[in-house]
Formats: structure tokens, sequence, C-alpha cells
């Protein structure tokens, strides 16, 4: 019952004014995309992120024939229309921000609950260029098993999001939300408090999450995504 409050509440939290603006979040979920980005010439040059870039595009051409362009289709006359401005709430989510989006592209708030650990927020030039290297390589293993099923096998989803050096289920999300077209605009790293509040982490409490601010295409509407 405790935790189901905490669910409550967080679903009917608004979108508040973010004030940290010390890393560019449009450059750098472009980065992890494999999209043009700026701040990251000295590893776009590289032949390990050149292999990243290129796996992305392949795959995502694939996704957006066999999955996505087929989910825009049904979804019209298949989902209710809902009012504006409603939550979508994806439990048991994992990183499939994909299937979240195409069911419920017009929500304004979107909830997910996982049981994976969302990571933390890295500075990649300031990774050693191995460490890198081998955490695009894990977050490549996550997406090309998601992309052979459209859904995340709980096994290798643990495993890869579990890995040394991009950790969590944040890279994946990211990757999903930004080649679908979404503008990152803030990431918070989050928590639950005692009195069931969603704060920004800072003390250690049980349930962390992170917080993803963006528009969607053509719009200047801010919305947020938030995994638990």
């Amino acid at each position: 019952m405790k935790y189901l409050l905490c669910l409550l509440i967080v679903l009917g939290s608004t979108i508040s004014t973010y004030s940290n603006k010390s890393i560019d979040w449009y450059n750098y979920s472009r980065f992890l995309a494999g999209l043009e980005s700026k701040g990251y010439e000295n590893i776009t040059k590289t032949g390990y992120y050149k292999q990243h870039k290129k796996f992305l595009h392949t795959f995502w051409n694939h996704l957006k024939k066999d999955t996505i362009e087929k989910i825009r289709r049904w979804q019209p006359n298949h989902v209710p229309k809902l009012k504006k401005d409603y939550t979508a709430f994806y439990p048991l989510s994992g990183a499939d921000a994909v299937n979240m989006f195409l069911i419920y592209p017009n929500a304004t708030n979107y909830l997910m609950i996982g049981e994976e650990r969302p990571g933390i927020i890295y500075n990649f030039n300031a990774m050693p260029p191995w460490k890198l290297m081998h955490g695009l390589a894990s977050v490549r293993r996550i997406i090309s098993a998601y992309g052979m099923f459209n859904y995340f096998s709980s096994k290798v989803l643990k495993k890869e999001t579990s890995n040394l050096y991009l950790k969590g289920t944040m890279p994946p999300i990211l990757i999903f939300m930004t080649r679908l077209g979404y503008k990152i605009k803030k990431v918070e790293l989050v928590e639950i408090n005692t009195s069931g509040k969603l704060v920004l982490r800072n003390k250690g409490y049980g349930t962390k999450g992170v917080r993803i601010y963006f528009n969607k295409p053509g719009q200047s509407k801010l919305c947020s995504l938030v995994y638990l």
C-alpha cells in the first residue's frame, strides 16, 4: 500500500522548472544515439564510435520497417482516444520506451516501472576510451536483443544493464527517444523519499529513478518520462 501511494503521487506530479544547465542534453542524447552531435568530436572520430553509429543506423532502419510503421498504422484503430495531458503508465517496462510512445503518442507524462536500475549520468569525454567502447557495445547488445523480438529478455536486460561501464536502462531509453525524434531537454536522477514524493536524488532512499524532460517533434510543450 505504501508503494502504491508513492506511485499515485508520482502520477499526479507536475513538471517542475529545472536549473542545471551544465550538460547539453540534446547533444548528449544524440551522441548516445549515433547521430550528429557537438562536443564529442574526439570520440566520434574513433573506430569504435563509428561502429556504434553504423549499427544504430542499420538497426533503426529495420525497426522502423518491422515495428514502428506497423504500430503507427495499427494504433489509431485499436487504442481509444484519451483526453489531453494524460499519463501513460507502463509497469514492468524494462527499457521499452518504443512501444509505450507508439501506443500512447499523445500523453504528456510517462511512467515506467522496471526491475532494472536506471543508471547514472556519465561524462563521456572523461571516460577512458576502452571503458566507453565496452559500455557502448553493451548498450548495443541490449538494443539488438529488443529488435529481434520487439520486447526485452529479462535475462539479457539484467545482465547488460549491470555492465561495468554504461550501467542502467537510461542509455537505451535515451537512444530510443532520440531516434523517435524527441528532443531531450533535461535529465535528472530522482528518488522517492520517505513522504512518498519524487525528489532529486541526494539522500539515498530505496527507490531510485530518472526523470527525463523532452519535447516531441514539432512541439514546444514540455513532457516528462519517469523511470523507477
